[in-house]
């Protein structure tokens, strides 16, 4: 059993976490430790247990500090949020901007970050940054003020009521990503575009995953998505030993199938005991690509076809 709590430390100014953890036999443990939301590498210590021991662990953090302004005119954005998280996914640590459009975040847990900020009526910024122990970076954030951009999107039943989407720059980092309201005609506005050339992950339900480029500023985008086809596989040697593997689709032009998930984006599936379906697949000719844990690379295509089921076995 793990029992954790944290105690106030006002000598150091800082919160300190316990824990601890009961049941265990003796013997040699190697205990590793990641703050959360870390994407640096954990805190790896070895411990041979005879008795109860203490054991103190100190996870290197350092912060990040500045302000989000407007690119016009340099005035301060209140209220803007600051976000830190990975390339993949917009979700993680954040604070907000003060009236002065300053911000601070401590106990950053040292490592590469991906850093946005964002506020109504203005477009998403984003940089990379690396937070290093006991260091504070400071940041500053200049938002162009957009219109955004309108989506109006019909699904194979008609207008959608919600979709998930995610918005990829020029060089295809995510930008935007998240669960959006679609009003009573399938009608989504992206408030958070600066003007630029995008692509855009749309998926909703009852529809395929659709890919489209757009541009901003631009008129309201007609988006008709297609009713989906589902994959299902099997890998028989993978069956009886319980192996996991990791599933990608591959177009021709070799580019990953990549769909909006959780403020994200997601381009593996993990295959378990041999199988994997994927309900949502877009139509066309897809090449199935498995990465087993050893590292085996196993191929098989398919024909995906909207409204149907195919079937696929690789060995």
């Amino acid at each position: 059993m793990i029992s954790v709590g944290s105690t106030p430390d006002p000598l150091i100014g800082r919160v300190l976490s316990h824990y601890r953890i009961e049941g265990l036999e003796r013997g040699s443990y190697e205990v590793i430790v990641l703050a959360g939301g870390a994407r640096a590498a954990p805190s790896r210590q070895q411990v041979t247990l005879d008795a109860d021991q203490e054991l103190d662990i100190d996870l290197k953090t350092g912060g990040i500090h500045g302000r989000v302004l407007a690119s016009e005119d340099g005035s301060p954005i209140p209220g803007a949020v600051v976000t830190l998280g990975d390339d993949g996914n917009t979700e993680g640590l954040d604070v907000t901007a003060d009236a002065r459009g300053s911000f601070r975040l401590a106990e950053v847990p040292a490592g590469p970050w991906i850093a946005r900020a964002r506020q109504r009526g203005y477009g998403v910024a984003r940089q990379e940054i690396a937070v290093g122990a006991d260091e504070d970076v400071e940041l500053t954030f200049k938002l162009e003020r957009t219109s955004g951009l309108s989506l109006d999107v019909t699904g194979p039943r008609g207008p959608v009521e919600s979709v998930d989407l995610a918005v990829l720059d020029g060089a295809g980092h995510l930008l935007l990503a998240g669960e959006f309201t679609a009003s009573e005609r399938g009608r989504v506005n992206l408030e958070g575009l600066p003007p630029g050339s995008y692509e855009i992950l749309l998926e909703a339900p009852d529809s395929a995953v659709s890919r489209f480029p757009l541009k901003v500023p631009s008129e309201p985008i007609a988006v008709q998505l297609s009713a989906p086809g589902e994959v299902d596989l099997l890998v028989p040697g993978l069956v009886q030993g319980g192996e996991r593997a990791m599933l990608s689709l591959i177009d021709g032009a070799g580019r990953r199938l990549e769909v909006p998930s959780g403020g994200g984006v997601t381009s593996e599936w993990q295959v378990r005991f041999g199988r994997a379906q994927i309900p949502w697949a877009p139509p066309g000719a897809w090449t199935l690509h498995v990465v087993t844990a050893a590292g085996e690379v196993l191929e098989g295509r398919v024909a995906v076809v909207p409204g149907s089921t195919v079937k696929a076995e690789i060995r």
